[in-house]
């Protein structure tokens, strides 16, 4: 290596905006992630898993290409206007998934398939994973009613790792090496890997008969139905039963 510089880049908008960017790490096949926080309305996400910024600070997730192009970036926060996230660290492993971890005041749109699920108190950790694609495996908060801040780590066999700083007596260690609070601890806790998400999840789903003649009664049925998300999918195929044992 000759010391020479390869390329380099800004990150940003607005000469108003606030934005720090914290965290780096890259993967197996030289791809670049770049994270931190920002407070700028759009404009730093494309193709990623939120386009737009929800709360008055988010955290962001860029990955570049090891030529530098920008491949796809995300902002990850909560819907409310008035609450804001901190990225505390970021890794990838050999698949391509991305890991980030980080602070998060905001009790929606944060955790999902995780952990726990479960805002509690003012202030959370949060660990959230992302394909090579950009889009988000699972995501859980830790902690309860105190501070914490975490940083991330994951192993060979995809297991993520959550460590920081704590001052809650309870909900953080289990099975563990001390799982008494000695005052303001230091925490590590090992999750094992995201289930794959499934392609729907679906909320509801009901049928009802508009049939107004016996003739009618095999082609007048209306299904509504609502999921919570659909992923690498264009359709799904619903069969009928007289009985509930044998379909068709």
């Amino acid at each position: 290596p000759t010391g020479a510089r390869l390329w380099a880049t800004y990150y940003g908008l607005t000469s108003t905006e606030m934005i720090t960017a914290n965290c780096i790490a890259t993967d197996a096949s030289n791809n670049v992630f770049l994270a931190g926080q920002t407070d700028n309305p759009s404009g730093m996400a494309s193709g990623g898993f939120q386009n737009t910024n929800g709360g008055s600070q988010d955290v962001f997730l860029v990955k570049f290409s090891p030529t530098g192009a920008r491949l796809w970036a995300t902002y990850y926060g909560g819907s409310d206007p008035t609450i804001s996230e901190e990225c505390y660290g970021v890794t990838a492993n050999a698949a391509g998934n991305v890991y980030i971890a980080g602070d998060s005041y905001s009790s929606n749109n944060i955790a999902s398939g995780g952990y726990d699920n479960s805002f509690t108190g003012t202030e959370n950790n949060f660990v959230a994973a992302f394909d090579a694609n950009g889009s988000r495996l699972c995501a859980t908060y830790y902690g309860l009613t105190h501070e914490e801040e975490g940083h991330v780590g994951v192993d060979g066999s995809g297991n993520v790792y959550l460590a920081g700083n704590t001052a809650s007596a309870s909900g953080i260690a289990s099975g563990g090496f001390d799982n008494i609070l000695g005052g303001a601890d230091a925490y590590l806790v090992k999750f094992a890997p995201c289930t794959p998400p499934l392609a729907v999840e679906l909320l509801s789903f009901t049928a009802k008969c508009t049939a107004t003649t016996t003739q009618q009664l095999n082609n007048s049925i209306t299904i509504f139905w609502s999921t919570a998300s659909q992923i690498n999918n264009d359709y799904f195929t619903v069969e009928k039963s007289v009985d509930g044992n044998n379909f068709e």
